[in-house]
C-alpha cells in the first residue's frame, strides 16, 4: 500500500507540474467570472434603459405602416383597430400584456369570418367583439379576464366543465397576479395550466387516450402550474442560479478537454519519452502503477470540478445576493422543493459523471494505442461529436437496439431535471430505459473500459 501512495503522490506532481494545467486554469477561472460579470450587466434592470429598441413609438410606427396599405383590406381594418387602441392607451405593441392580449385576440375574432378560427356564431362573434371593445377601452384588467372568459364560455358552448376550466384558472391568475403588472410572467403558466387539464379532461372522457408517461406528464404539470401560480413563484429558475449555471457549463466544457488531454497523454507520452521504463523496472506490480495514474487523473479532475463550483456558486452569491430562489419538482405525486444551489451541484455532478467516461475512454485508448496524439485526438472528436453520433444514431436505429449505445446513456442531468419542453417534444437523444439502467449500463461500461486499458498496460511491453 505504502508504494502504491508513493506512486500516486508522484503522479500528482507530474500533474501539477504541467505548466498547460495552469494555464487551462487561469482560462477557465478569467471566462467563468467574464460570463457571469456579463450576465449580472445585462440582466440588471437598467442595462436596457438608455436602448429603446423599440418603444413606446413601436405602435405609432406600426400604425403608420398599416395606413399606408390598401384600406379595404379586412386584416389592415383590423391590424388599424387593434393599433389605434394601443396608441389611445399609450401601450407598446411589443409588450406582452393583458391589454395587447386583448387586442390581438379581437382580431382574431374580427377575421373569423375569413379564417373560421373560432367555431361560433356570427351574432355571439358580434357579441364577443363588443365585451372585447369595451375591456381595451377600459384598460381595466379583470375587465380583461372576463372578456376571456366569456370567449371560452362561447368557444365550449356544450361544455361546462371545459369552459370553467379556464375560469378556474383564470381566478388562480388574478390570485396570483391582482394588479396584472406580472401578467406576461404568470399568463404563460396559467395557460399551459388549462392546456394540461384540458388534455386530461379529453383523456377522462376517452375523447383523446393518453399513455400512461403522457398522463403522468401532464399530472405533474398541473401540480407544478397550480402550485407557481398559487405561492407566485415566477419561473424555473433565478437570476443566481442562471449565472452559476452558464458559469459551471463553461467550467465543465474546459474541464472535459483538460481531463481527456491528461487521460490521453497519461501512459502513451511516458511510453514515447521512456520515463514510465523507470516505473517498470522498479519492483512495484504494474497494476499499482496503472491505478496510481488513473487515480491521480481523476483526483485532479474532481478538484477542478470543485473548484468550477464554489468559484461559480461564491460569485454568483456575491453578484445577485443570497437570495437563492427554490426549485420545484414533482416527486412521488406531491410537488417539493430544494435549494438552488443544491439544485446545482447534483445537476452538475451528474454532468460531471459524463466527463469520468470520458476519461476513462481516452485513458483506455492511450493504453491501446501509445499514441498521444492519436488517443487525445480521438477522445476529442467523440466528445465534440457526440451530440451527432447520438442524433444520427436515434434516427436510423431501432430503440431497443439504441438504448445499448454509451451515449444514450449519458446526459443523465438532462433526464432528472428534464425540461417539460425536452419530454414533449422528445428531443433529448437519450433511451428512454429506467435512469437506473443508464446507471449500471455507464458502471459496466466504465468497468469494460478500464479492463481492456488495464489488459494493454500489463500484458504488452513498454
Amino acid at each position: 500500500m505504502n508504494k502504491l501512495v508513493a506512486l500516486y503522490r508522484n503522479e500528482m506532481v507530474k500533474i501539477i507540474r504541467k505548466v498547460s494545467i495552469l494555464v487551462i486554469l487561469i482560462v477557465l477561472t478569467v471566462v467563468c467570472v467574464a460570463a457571469m460579470v456579463l450576465y449580472k450587466i445585462s440582466s440588471s434592470d437598467s442595462f436596457f434603459a438608455d436602448f429603446d429598441f423599440f418603444g413606446t413609438d413601436g405602435t405609432q410606427e406600426q400604425l403608420e405602416y398599416y395606413r399606408s396599405l390598401d384600406q379595404s383590406d379586412i386584416e389592415v381594418q383590423a391590424e388599424i383597430e387593434r393599433l389605434e387602441s394601443l396608441a389611445k392607451l399609450g401601450l407598446d405593441v411589443y409588450e406582452d400584456g393583458y391589454v395587447q392580449e386583448c387586442a390581438e385576440t379581437r382580431v382574431g375574432l374580427r377575421l373569423n369570418s375569413v379564417y373560421e378560427r373560432y367555431l361560433i356564431p356570427e351574432e355571439r362573434i358580434n357579441e364577443l367583439i363588443d365585451v372585447f371593445n369595451k375591456a381595451i377601452a377600459s384598460g381595466d384588467y379583470k375587465a380583461c379576464i372576463d372578456a376571456d372568459n366569456q370567449l371560452h364560455d362561447a368557444i365550449y358552448a356544450d361544455s361546462r366543465e371545459l369552459s370553467g376550466i379556464y375560469r378556474e384558472v383564470n381566478e388562480l391568475l388574478i390570485k396570483c397576479d391582482p394588479t396584472g403588472e406580472s401578467y406576461s410572467v404568470f399568463r404563460p403558466i396559467a395557460s399551459e395550466l388549462a392546456e394540461n387539464r384540458i388534455c386530461l379532461y379529453y383523456d377522462d372522457n376517452d375523447i383523446e387516450i393518453l399513455t400512461a408517461g403522457e398522463r403522468d406528464y401532464y399530472l405533474d404539470n398541473v401540480l407544478l402550474s397550480t402550485y407557481k401560480l398559487e405561492n407566485g413563484i415566477d419561473g424555473d429558475s433565478s437570476r443566481f442560479y442562471d449565472s452559476a449555471d452558464i458559469s459551471v457549463e463553461i467550467g465543465l466544457f474546459m474541464l472535459a478537454i483538460l481531463s481527456i488531454i491528461l487521460a490521453g497523454s497519461s501512459i502513451s507520452q511516458e511510453i514515447a519519452t521512456g520515463s514510465i521504463k523507470a516505473l517498470i523496472i522498479s519492483p512495484v506490480k504494474r497494476w499499482k502503477i496503472f491505478a496510481a495514474k488513473l487515480a491521480s487523473i481523476v483526483t485532479v479532475s474532481t478538484a477542478v470540478f470543485l473548484y468550477v463550483y464554489l468559484l461559480s456558486f461564491g460569485l454568483s452569491a456575491a453578484l445577485f445576493g443570497s437570495d437563492f430562489g427554490e426549485y420545484i419538482y414533482i416527486s412521488g405525486g406531491a410537488v417539493h422543493s430544494i435549494a438552488f444551489p443544491v439544485k446545482l451541484l447534483l445537476s452538475s455532478l451528474l454532468d460531471y459523471v459524463d466527463i469520468l467516461i470520458y476519461i476513462f475512454f481516452a485513458y483506455m485508448l492511450s493504453s491501446l494505442t501509445r499514441n498521444t496524439a492519436l488517443s487525445v485526438g480521438i477522445s476529442m472528436a467523440v466528445y465534440f461529436c457526440s451530440g451527432l453520433i447520438s442524433t444520427v444514431s436515434a434516427l436510423i436505429l431501432n430503440k431497443e437496439i439504441f438504448a445499448f449505445l454509451p451515449f444514450a446513456n449519458l446526459s443523465l442531468s438532462s433526464r432528472v431535471f428534464a425540461s417539460s419542453s425536452d419530454i414533449m417534444a422528445g428531443t433529448q437523444m437519450i433511451t428512454d430505459k429506467p435512469i437506473i439502467f443508464s446507471v449500471v449500463y455507464l458502471a459496466v461500461f466504465s468497468f469494460c473500459m478500464l479492463f481492456i486499458a488495464y489488459d494493454s498496460f500489463v500484458r504488452r511491453d513498454v
